[in-house]
């Protein structure tokens, strides 16, 4: 069976709708973050691409990676201070 160029435009519209409600939701949420913890989340998010990146070129990590990766882990407890209380089963 051979899909028409028209079939492709419409499923590729339907999946692009689908990804704009779906981005909508997310950003809308995320826009309900305070200031701080926008801040801390993006601070977090730099870190782990510097660490992937430093992992695969120098198969390595230096200590102001752990630095500042202790830091991170105290800023995120005080922005989100329901996300992990005593024991933390966020890997669960």
């Amino acid at each position: 069976m051979t899909i028409t160029p028209e079939e492709i435009v419409d499923r590729r519209s339907k999946w692009q709708q689908e990804r704009e409600e779906m981005e909508k939701v997310l950003n809308d949420a995320a826009l309900s973050l305070t200031q701080d913890q926008r801040e801390v989340i993006t601070k977090v998010w730099n870190l782990m691409d510097d660490m992937e990146s430093h992992i695969r070129e120098c198969f390595d990590l230096d200590m102001r990676h752990v630095r500042r990766l202790s830091t991170l882990e105290y800023k995120l407890r005080g922005a989100f201070p329901e996300l992990c209380k005593g024991a933390c089963t966020c890997d669960d």
